[in-house]
């Protein structure tokens, strides 16, 4: 009689809102099956969240993109970024990414983010970027002749 009494207590006797099929608890409108599902999934997110964080982790998945898109190992990636600034601007970026030609796929070195999304916006052709810059060194003489 008191096994009874509990579980009394303890559900509501209407139908769950997300399943339709079983009781659900007087506390959150959930039924047994949908908070079992919600606790899995909860703590499933929880651990994948602090998996993702982790130093090794990011390691790993920096080792897997480098190996798998660009064809690099972890050795010739600590060789290219010896010199440690980009050999466009010369700044020393906290971070570099890797500048590969989108025909052939061959590395050809790290820049910075600025120096790599600026030759992929110019269409990586030398033709375009010459026209830039004599662009721009005509606009700063007839700003220096006035």
């Amino acid at each position: 009689m008191v096994a009874l009494n509990i579980v009394m207590n303890s559900y509501d006797g209407k139908p769950c809102k997300k399943c339709n099929a079983t009781l659900r608890y007087k506390s959150n409108n959930a039924c047994v099956s949908c908070e079992r599902k919600r606790c899995r999934s909860t703590n499933y997110k929880q651990q994948h969240k602090q998996h993702q964080s982790s130093d090794d982790y990011k390691k790993r998945r920096r080792e897997y993109k480098y190996r798998y898109l660009y064809g690099l190992s972890t050795e010739e990636m600590f060789s290219m970024r010896q010199s440690s600034i980009c050999p466009i601007c010369l700044a020393k970026p906290k971070r570099f990414c890797v500048d590969h030609d989108h025909q052939t796929g061959k590395v050809r070195g790290l820049l910075c983010y600025r120096c790599n999304t600026g030759l992929g916006l110019f269409l990586e052709n030398p033709d375009v970027l010459k026209r830039a810059v004599y662009y721009l060194e005509k606009e700063r003489a007839t700003q220096n002749s006035e």
